[in-house]
């Protein structure tokens, strides 16, 4: 039944997304993994640091790159 779906299953079937960025220190917690799983249903996903910090932080330009380029192999 669609009760029985998680909100990821209908996000999955009602995008044409084939992966999701999620921006900021927020989605980097280990408690929001499950969320995150739950909201994208198999999608691969990627964090970042918001861009705001990143400009604050310029070291981390380095490692938010790295993500954005794994990010575009899977597109």
């Amino acid at each position: 039944s669609s009760t029985s779906r998680g909100l990821g299953d209908v996000y999955k079937r009602q995008s044409q997304a084939r992966a999701v960025l999620f921006l900021g220190q927020v989605f980097e917690q280990k408690e929001m993994m499950a969320v995150m799983d739950e909201l994208c249903g198999g999608i691969p996903y990627f964090t970042i640091p918001h861009p705001a910090r990143l400009l604050r932080q310029p070291r981390l330009k380095a490692y938010a790159w790295q993500v954005l380029k794994k990010a575009a192999a899977v597109l």
